[in-house]
């Protein structure tokens, strides 16, 4: 191999090593191989595959290379063994290349202990956020940029009666018509679930045709400046409302009252002033 292509190899982020199948020798390990593993290259190709790829997988798969059998692998999730005994967790590739009319094995394997932290950390986050979503008080519902169903509690499709179908097949679109179709405000139901980027927050009533009633405060959520997607919180508020308008109707049937009181006792001034009057003039007839 030449200087450049030895340069090339080098300069791969990924690890590389070319292994000849008969014996299972490495043949070719570059720098980052050698930096990731502990070992040098030299000693890299003095060790055979199996040295590093230890799982029983991996032997049952070296020995069916060694036997003729040359399978790709594509994004395959593996402990490689390091010169201190630590364990590297790697996804790798192998490849079947020929070089001189023989067959090699190129193995491609990336370091993913950092990828794996940050997923773990993610599903954490992932984890309480749920846990936050299934404690609180009022269904919620997060659709993404796309308009997509990100996320939405137990009590969410609870209060809207959502059918197990819709919730098994995961159709966004088809539980968003079946949301619009449950409320008098089909529209503005329609126009707030499709304003997934607006910056501005919205608040509305919805009423259900089955009559109730469901206060719904919006607003964007972002990701740094980025809006990412919009947060839905709805609230029953049905009690309230009916008690809202059973006082106003206390009030206004207290308001007829208050006037019809007030034309008897205008009436009644009415009829007394009259019967003054006329009293009046009777007594001054029998006077004269």
């Amino acid at each position: 191999m030449s200087n450049l292509q030895q340069l090339m190899l080098d300069h791969s982020p990924n690890m590389m090593l070319l292994v000849e199948p008969a014996e299972l020798r490495i043949v070719l390990a570059n720098r980052a191989a050698a930096q990731a593993l502990g070992y040098s290259q030299e000693q890299l190709l003095s060790m055979a595959i199996t040295d590093i790829e230890s799982s029983l997988q991996d032997v049952f798969y070296w020995e069916d290379v060694r036997n003729g059998q040359y399978l790709d692998i594509d994004a395959q999730e593996g402990e490689y063994q390091c010169a201190d005994a630590s364990q590297l967790t790697v996804t790798k590739q192998v490849r079947v290349v020929e070089h001189d009319g023989a067959a090699l094995m190129l193995v491609q394997a990336r370091d993913i202990r950092h990828e794996r932290k940050i997923e773990d950390a993610l599903e954490h986050t992932l984890s309480q956020l749920r846990a936050t979503l299934e404690s609180t008080g009022n269904g919620i519902l997060v659709l993404d940029w796309h308009g997509k169903i990100a996320s939405m509690n137990r009590l969410f499709s609870k209060m809207w009666a959502i059918p197990e179908s819709l919730l098994l097949a995961r159709n966004d679109s088809a539980i968003v018509e079946y949301l619009c179709s449950q409320v008098v405000e089909r529209e503005l139901c329609h126009t707030r679930l499709d304003e997934v980027v607006d910056r501005n927050e919205a608040e509305d009533l919805f009423r259900l045709h089955d009559g109730r009633v469901f206060e719904c405060r919006s607003r964007p959520q972002y990701l740094g400046e980025r809006i990412i997607g919009r947060v839905f919180g709805y609230t029953d508020i049905t009690e309230r409302q009916l008690a809202a308008e059973a006082l106003r109707e206390s009030r206004d049937q207290l308001e007829r009252r208050v006037q019809e009181r007030t034309a008897a006792l205008q009436q009644a001034n009415v009829t007394l002033e009259t019967e003054k009057s006329l009293q009046a003039d009777l007594i001054r007839k029998l006077g004269e």
